[in-house]
């Protein structure tokens, strides 16, 4: 049986392993001039492969993809990527907050244990193939008007996260033209712009479980509480990242930067207003400016400065709010909300329901979740279950 596996990422590369231990013959056509690009750019070049936890814990972090993706997570969990990858030399170790990463902090290191195991189990890797069309019996044209057979295609294309990679959403274009619904594919896990960035002198500042809130219309979409970063242009951290997919331009952002949800009642002591506000867990930089933008001197005392004017401090510290003027690009984000519909997918063996014989892997589904390895874990799982099932024998 020959299987034609459509990408040299992690989704594609996995397949195409597993597929070729099963006895098929199995070849990769890779439109860029070497394997793994985009690997070795995850986790900045440190390649958080994985995360620590049971396929439950996982699942809970990967959005509205969890039910879909549950029996490959449970097929291949965190605990079976760790094993394989130190079987073929390549350590691992958990941080604290559970991302897993090589214990030589190289994405390089992953990314040669995969192709030298395709090396190993024959799977041929051609590059400079850049697939334009996949016609009925899975007969495949490059750009080059080069020509493929086989009997089996496994499309784990990527998705149109960080193109320069070669992801440029090719594989939607494909499933199309086989009759596959593509969710309108968006920019994930990636920092947004604010068009009133009063806080931008502030960029490097990050807060610890920092709330935030998002509205539109001026109806809550989604309250969350995570790490926050502030950058030159918005803002970035995880707990815009793993939201990220919801925002849109023209949503109001509103953060909640003190330490218990309020500014400190204490008044006492003839301390400034400054101090009050720093006392509610704000560094100094951002009281400071905080102060300024609402026009009250921070060097006045506390106790005698007007109702009115400490309502508008804590609503600056407490109930901070700017509007998104850009959701985020594709080209900055980490990964692709969208993709190739799951409705069509059969969830246990990552088989299309239109197409006998055709299968995915990976980003080119419709499947994100949060910044942590769980997105690669995605990968190695669905991966894993389209190499399994495109090797056996009879289908359905």
């Amino acid at each position: 049986m020959t299987i034609c596996v459509i990408g040299a990422g992690p989704a594609g590369l996995f397949a195409a392993i597993e597929a070729a231990n099963r006895g098929a013959e199995v070849y990769i056509l890779e439109k860029n001039s070497l394997p793994g690009r985009k690997l070795l750019i995850t986790g900045s070049g440190q390649c958080n492969l994985t995360h620590q936890g049971s396929p439950v814990q996982l699942l809970s972090h990967m959005g509205p993809a969890g039910t879909f993706l549950k029996p490959a997570f449970y097929s291949w969990t965190s605990d079976d990527t760790r094993a394989f990858f130190a079987d073929r030399g390549v350590a691992t170790y958990a941080e604290e907050q559970g991302k897993v990463f090589p214990k030589s902090r190289k994405a390089s290191d992953v990314l040669e244990a995969l192709v030298n195991q395709c090396r190993t189990s024959k799977v041929r890797i051609i590059c400079g193939a850049a697939v334009s069309r996949i016609e009925e019996g899975f007969c495949i044209t490059c750009r080059d008007h080069s020509r493929y057979r086989a009997e089996r295609v496994i499309l784990a294309s990527g998705g149109a996260s960080y193109p320069a990679t070669g992801s440029a959403g090719d594989g939607y274009s494909l499933a199309r033209s086989l009759g596959h619904e593509i969710v309108e594919p968006k920019p994930a896990l990636c920092a947004v712009e604010v068009s009133d960035h009063i806080l931008s002198n502030l960029s490097g500042l990050s807060f610890r479980k920092a709330r935030m809130s998002l509205y539109r219309n001026n109806k809550k979409i989604l309250s969350h509480q995570d790490d926050l970063l502030i950058t030159p242009r918005g803002y970035s951290g995880p707990a815009i990242l793993n939201r990220s997919r919801y925002m849109e331009a023209g949503d109001v952002l509103e953060f909640d930067f003190t330490s218990d949800g309020r500014l400190s009642s204490s008044l006492s002591g003839g301390i400034t207003v400054q101090t009050l506000v720093q006392r509610s867990g704000i560094p100094r930089r951002m009281a400071e400016t905080l102060l300024e933008a609402a026009g009250i001197p921070g060097k006045g005392k506390a106790a005698e400065t007007s109702k009115e004017k400490l309502r508008r401090i804590e609503q600056m510290a407490c109930s901070f709010r700017c509007t998104i003027s850009s959701p985020g690009t594709f080209p900055s984000a980490m990964v692709s909300a969208g993709g190739v519909s799951r409705r069509e997918i059969n969830r246990k063996t990552m088989e299309s329901t239109l197409v006998p014989g055709l299968f995915f892997a990976g980003e080119v589904i419709d499947i994100d979740g949060e910044t942590g390895g769980y997105n690669l874990q995605a990968a190695w799982s669905t991966g894993m279950a389209a190499g399994i099932h495109s090797a056996q024998l009879s289908l359905r």
